[in-house]
């Protein structure tokens, strides 16, 4: 998993100014609970591992989920 602190300004190699500290959190917090196969870094559609996935989603404590600052 790749986050960018500041982006890379197109055509450039120059950095664009530092993304907001909420906007990479929804960014990380997105990433970790998507359903991915393995290494293949696709969507599952494996009916035991959504199963798992959607337990581990009603079980996360309300102060996990994600919010902006």
């Amino acid at each position: 998993m790749c986050v960018y602190e500041r982006p890379k300004k197109r055509g450039t190699t120059d950095l664009g100014p530092a993304l907001a500290h909420a906007y990479i959190q929804l960014q990380v917090g997105d990433m970790l609970f998507q359903v991915l196969d393995g290494d293949a870094m696709t969507l599952s559609k494996d009916p035991e591992l959504r199963k798992e996935y959607e337990a581990d989603k009603t079980a996360m404590p309300a102060e996990a989920h994600a919010r902006t600052f």
